[in-house]
């Protein structure tokens, strides 16, 4: 059974602004990308807040 997570998580890029459309709402991780697809550097799991969010709404 998943467990919520206080603080939701994404896939994100250390170098460049890309994160993963999808958020992590619990302590089952999706699948990682080997490199960031816009880039090509090294990605993490980042804590997703508010303002991620909606920013990256408008970046589509």
């Amino acid at each position: 059974m998943p467990v919520s997570l206080k603080t939701p998580q994404q896939w994100a890029c250390s170098q460049c602004d890309w994160r993963q459309a999808v958020v992590n709402k619990s302590d089952v991780l999706l699948p990682k990308l080997e490199k960031c697809p816009k880039c090509g550097s090294e990605i993490g799991l980042k804590a997703t807040m508010m303002t991620n969010r909606i920013t990256s709404i408008f970046k589509l």
